[in-house]
């Protein structure tokens, strides 16, 4: 994918060198999202979760109606993959590419 990265690839990434960082993400996402210049929309409420060596997430987007995803987030599924080794594309933002201007 080519063009600027989206804000939350550095926000991860900070995440991965800065301890403390990582602890505020994690106990106050909005706040911290904010505080790094992306603010979470009114009534959008964000989950941070951590995976460990024996525990990993599966995050399902919202049900649609018709079981079809728009262009938007069929662009953002093939965008790549976030996995326990990093970052690949950016498909880990399809949830927040669709909510975030």
């Amino acid at each position: 994918m080519t063009g600027t990265p989206h804000p939350l690839t550095s926000i991860l990434a900070k995440s991965q060198t800065d301890p403390s960082f990582r602890e505020r993400l994690l106990a106050d996402p909005a706040a911290t999202l904010a505080a790094e210049g992306m603010a979470v929309p009114p009534g959008l409420t964000v989950a941070v979760v951590e995976d460990t060596a024996t525990k990993t997430h599966l995050v399902l987007p919202p049900a649609t109606p018709d079981g079809v995803l728009s262009d938007r987030e069929l662009d953002g599924v093939a965008g790549g993959v976030f996995g326990p080794g990093g970052i690949w594309g950016d498909g880990p933002m399809l949830g927040f590419r669709s909510r975030f201007p």
